[in-house]
């Protein structure tokens, strides 16, 4: 089992550092590139891309450090809280940060124009590799089904959750982070009231709750740098990160029988 826990990291950290390195090569071309009299990196559009592909790095830098000092307690000091967030967070980790290093995969490409799609350059290469990880040690929904195992065969495993959550975030007092930490106390509060008893209705929601810890995890990990250095550059971050996607999936799943009925029909069409 600690074998698997290690390759799923291991895994995890290729495509948190295939994220790195495509943020540096998008940036560096973009200062190079001209377009409408101007080099990419002075296009305020492009700009956004690439800010929003930084505040992805930063998200999964935290998770991999986090998830670093995580088996390492388990390895050295072991105990029930960390035994317990590493199985819950590993399985979600590795899934989440494959799907977005295919995200940022594309963008960059996108970001190279035709140059993204000749072989020779060598970023072709580093797309189909990013695509090799959502699969490898796991695809998606194997890893969701994975995740839901955990908190079926461990309930308190989601309040062990919670309470690191809430601890990475205490101490807040700034203002714009408030909201965004209120934000993920009502989303911790909508984990209480899941019924996970029936196994096929819990199955629909699955993925939906994997990247929903995925991403409050995260929050909660950028709030606690920005609670530490104090920084307005991180507390941007973290506002960034709340606002590009939903944190919680939870309300857009399948979580209603009407849904469920909708998804089969709408699967066998």
């Amino acid at each position: 089992k600690k074998r698997k826990k290690k390759r799923k990291i291991l895994t995890f950290l290729g495509s948190s550092a295939t994220i790195t390195h495509l943020l540096s090569l998008h940036r560096d071309y973009a200062s190079k590139r001209k377009a409408f009299g101007s080099t990419l990196d002075k296009l305020p559009a492009h700009l956004l891309t690439i800010s929003r592909v930084e505040v992805e790095d930063r998200a999964c830098k935290q998770l991999l450090v986090k998830m670093a000092m995580l088996l390492g307690e388990d390895e050295c000091e072991p105990n029930k809280r960390a035994s317990q967030l590493l199985r819950l967070l590993t399985p979600v980790c590795k899934l989440f940060t494959a799907k977005q290093a295919m995200e940022v995969a594309q963008e960059a490409l996108e970001g190279f124009g035709a140059a993204g799609y000749m072989e020779d350059t060598g970023l072709p290469r580093i797309l189909r590799d990013a695509q090799v990880n959502t699969i490898w040690e796991g695809t998606t929904n194997i890893l969701s089904l994975d995740t839901l195992r955990a908190i079926t065969k461990d309930p308190s495993i989601l309040n062990t959750f919670a309470i690191d959550v809430q601890e990475n975030m205490a101490g807040t007092t700034n203002p714009e982070l408030l909201k965004w930490v209120e934000e993920i106390k009502g989303i911790l509060n909508s984990f209480r009231s899941l019924s996970l008893k029936s196994r096929e209705s819990a199955e629909f929601v699955a993925r939906d709750i994997a990247f929903t810890l995925a991403r409050v995890y995260a929050a909660s990990l950028l709030i606690a740098q920005a609670n530490w250095s104090k920084k307005p550059e991180d507390v941007s971050v973290v506002s960034v990160w709340c606002q590009m996607k939903p944190l919680s999936y939870l309300p857009f799943s399948a979580n209603t029988a009407e849904k469920q009925d909708l998804v089969r029909a709408l699967a066998k069409l």
